[in-house]
C-alpha cells in the first residue's frame, strides 16, 4: 500500500513539473517569436536593453569603411517586467591606450580626406556621450603617462565626430550612458593620405 501512495505522488510531482515546464516553454517560445533581438527584453509598455550595446564605427572615404568598436570597462543592470532586477558584473579592461597594437590595428579607421566625419553607430542610441582622443603613438607603451587627452566634440544629432586629418594617428574612447548603465568603447584613426 505504501509503495502504491508512494508511486503516485511521483506521478502527480512529475505531471505537475511537465505542465509547469510546458507553460514556460510557452512562453518562450513566444517571446522568441515576436522577432526581438536577444539584446532586447520586450514588454508589451517598454523596451529594456539588456545588455551593453555595441558600436559600429564607420566613415565613407575611397570605400566604406566600418569597424566594430572594442568594449571596455562597462557596467550594466536593468529590471525586467516582473520587476526582477538583472545586474552584470562590473567588467574591467585595459585603458584604451594599453590595448595592444594588434587589437588597434583591427580597428583602425583610415582617413582619405581633410575633414573626415565618423559616425558612431550603436545598437542603441545612449542618452549622452562623450569622447576622447590621444595621439597613437602613445599606445601599447610605457609612456602612457605622457599622454595629453583632447575632448572631441559630438555633432549635432549625436552620432558623428567631424575629425581634421592632421597627418597623426589617434586612438579614440566613447563613454556611452544608458538608463541602464555605461561603457566604454575604442577605435583608431590613421591617415592615408
Amino acid at each position: 500500500m505504501m509503495k502504491k501512495i508512494s508511486c503516485l505522488c511521483l506521478i502527480a510531482v512529475f505531471i505537475i513539473l511537465s505542465g509547469c515546464e510546458s507553460e514556460y516553454a510557452g512562453n518562450v517560445d513566444q517571446v522568441e517569436n515576436q522577432g526581438n533581438s536577444e539584446q532586447y527584453f520586450t514588454d508589451p509598455a517598454i523596451e529594456i536593453l539588456r545588455s551593453v550595446p555595441q558600436l559600429h564605427v564607420s566613415i565613407q572615404s575611397e570605400a566604406q569603411q566600418r569597424v566594430m568598436a572594442i568594449i571596455g570597462v562597462s557596467n550594466w543592470s536593468f529590471t525586467d517586467a516582473d520587476g526582477v532586477v538583472h545586474s552584470g558584473p562590473l567588467t574591467d579592461s585595459p585603458h584604451s591606450l594599453q590595448l595592444s597594437q594588434a587589437d588597434l590595428s583591427r580597428v583602425t579607421l583610415y582617413l582619405h580626406y581633410e575633414i573626415n566625419d565618423i559616425v558612431l553607430e550603436f545598437d542603441a542610441p545612449p542618452q549622452s556621450l562623450s569622447v576622447t582622443r590621444w595621439n597613437a603613438v602613445y599606445a601599447d607603451t610605457q609612456y602612457i603617462g605622457d599622454a595629453v587627452d583632447e575632448n572631441v566634440p559630438v555633432g549635432l544629432n549625436g552620432n558623428t565626430i567631424s575629425i581634421i586629418d592632421d597627418g597623426y594617428a589617434y586612438v579614440y574612447e566613447i563613454r556611452a550612458v544608458w538608463e541602464q548603465g555605461l561603457a566604454y568603447y575604442t577605435f583608431r584613426t590613421e591617415s592615408a593620405r
